[in-house]
């Protein structure tokens, strides 16, 4: 007699939420968070002033409200720290890997419940800039088309911080040739694509918008596109961090999703644009500066040992191509792509074939240093030294163009 198949009963309580939650709510706290916020709400309120001009004290609610918001967000991002490094200290990330909790479940729990105190702070903070703006006369008033939309787009811009910052935070016990996610790395790596983007890509977009129609009729990008905008980013990096967190857990590469999202990234972004104008132009803006963008990364964040690139060659030699996807850093597919966009600039004025030439020279030299610093990097982290190295000479560089 057949015996029927066993079936695995589906966990419907996260033990994993529970627990974030016994460490870091506690009611006690709230109750400081509270009082702190109406002691500053109450220190700004006079009744004579509130009674002849009320909107005074509602900007004044407003600018206590960004204050408490920015404060927030940096609380947000060190409760998300301590509460992965207390778990790899304790060898409670190790015990993680063996349950039978899912990567989604314990990704939302680290983006919520992990700095839920920060989370409460947030909704207060948002809360006292929508009465601020609903009630005061700030310029802001004008920019927001309702009070939703300007809270939605504080939440989402709070909930890609932490997923940043999420993904960051699980780049631990790598090898000295690769990213760490110190402070240090990110401030360096923030420098370089603030290079990247003024350096090249304003450039880039001031000529190829010399190129559009005056009558295409350009909208200004008020709080309803933004939404949208915030959206689709807001997406994209909440599914790399569950990605990021199942390669951590699990073991399962994010190589495919970080390719295929980040190739799909600005044609998104381009459709979602023409609904309001449509110009191929800003195709190709779109896709160069995601594109450079995310090279940058690769280039920076991923395994680009040379070990591991050389095993991922013969791979493909071999004509195994999921396990090559799985260790090959997104950047090599990426810049080939990158390579093919010169054929649509070739077609446009020299200018702008100029400013696209200028961006690809600043991603080989980058990929550069970092191949060529990882490679002879012995005794100090490659990524630091390579970041480093390359400011230092795109800073010497931009002194002799403006020399001579």
């Amino acid at each position: 007699m057949n015996q029927p198949p066993i079936k695995v009963p589906k966990i419907r309580i996260n033990a994993e939420h529970q627990r974030l939650l016994w460490l870091n709510f506690s009611p006690a706290l709230i109750f400081g968070i509270m009082t702190l916020y109406a002691f500053f709400i109450f220190w700004g309120y006079n009744s004579n002033n509130f009674r002849t001009n009320p909107s005074q004290f509602f900007n004044y609610l407003f600018i206590v409200g960004n204050i408490a918001y920015i404060i927030s967000n940096f609380v947000l991002i060190i409760l998300i720290k301590r509460s992965i490094s207390s778990d790899i200290k304790s060898h409670v990330w190790d015990q993680l890997r063996m349950s039978s909790l899912s990567a989604w479940q314990m990704t939302w729990t680290r983006l919520i419940t992990a700095p839920v105190l920060a989370w409460i702070s947030i909704l207060v903070s948002t809360t006292l800039i929508s009465i601020g703006i609903i009630y005061g006369d700030s310029r802001f008033s004008d920019f927001f088309s309702s009070p939703l939309l300007q809270w939605s787009l504080y939440i989402l811009h709070s909930w890609m911080i932490a997923s940043i910052f999420l993904i960051n935070y699980l780049q631990f016990n790598r090898s000295q040739s690769e990213w760490q996610g110190s402070l240090l790395h990110c401030i360096l790596l923030y420098l370089v694509i603030n290079t990247f983007i003024v350096g090249n890509m304003l450039h880039l977009g001031k000529q190829l918008l010399s190129l559009i129609d005056s009558d295409a009729g350009l909208i200004s990008l008020n709080s309803n596109p933004l939404l949208g905008l915030f959206i689709i980013f807001a997406i994209y990096i909440s599914l790399g961090v569950w990605q990021s967190s199942a390669y951590k857990l699990h073991l399962k590469s994010s190589n495919l999703y970080w390719f295929i999202s980040t190739l799909l990234l600005p044609i998104i972004l381009w459709t979602y644009q023409s609904l309001w104008f449509v110009n191929v132009q800003s195709l190709l803006f779109y896709m160069t500066l995601i594109y450079g963008i995310a090279i940058i990364f690769s280039l920076s964040i991923q395994d680009n040992r040379i070990s591991t690139l050389k095993y991922a060659f013969k791979l493909i030699q071999q004509k195994h191509w999921q396990q090559a996807i799985k260790i090959l850093p997104i950047w090599m597919p990426l810049f080939s792509i990158y390579l093919l966009l010169l054929i649509p600039y070739g077609l446009m004025t020299a200018k702008v074939t100029g400013h696209y030439i200028d961006s690809l020279i600043f991603l080989i030299c980058y990929g550069l240093i970092i191949l060529v610093t990882i490679k002879i990097s012995k005794h100090y982290n490659a990524i630091t030294l390579a970041l480093v190295w390359f400011l230092i000479l795109k800073f010497i560089f931009t002194i002799f163009i403006n020399i001579f």
